[in-house]
């Protein structure tokens, strides 16, 4: 009945908001990587990131994440070593 559930009326809003989130803690992780290897963060996301899903702004200590799904949205927000979750 679940499955019948979730065809019929798509994901629960938590769980599609579980997904993002994931996804951006994923492309986070990339991009720490670059920046531990160059010591500056790249102009933009890496080529294996699904740029028409995620936004990327880059600033003077970090960067901004964020992503869209329906009505359901998430960023995440690096400043340094700090790493904010919304």
């Amino acid at each position: 009945m679940d499955e019948l559930s979730r065809w019929i009326f798509g994901l629960p809003d938590d769980a599609v908001k579980s997904d993002i989130v994931e996804l951006l803690e994923h492309t986070d992780e990339k991009l720490q990587a670059d920046f531990e290897h160059t010591g500056r963060y790249p102009e933009t996301l890496p080529a294996s990131t699904p740029t028409w899903l995620i936004g990327y702004k880059k600033n003077l200590a970090g960067y901004q994440l964020s992503a869209q799904i329906n009505d359901v949205s998430a960023s995440l927000n690096r400043q340094g070593a700090s790493v904010t979750i919304n």
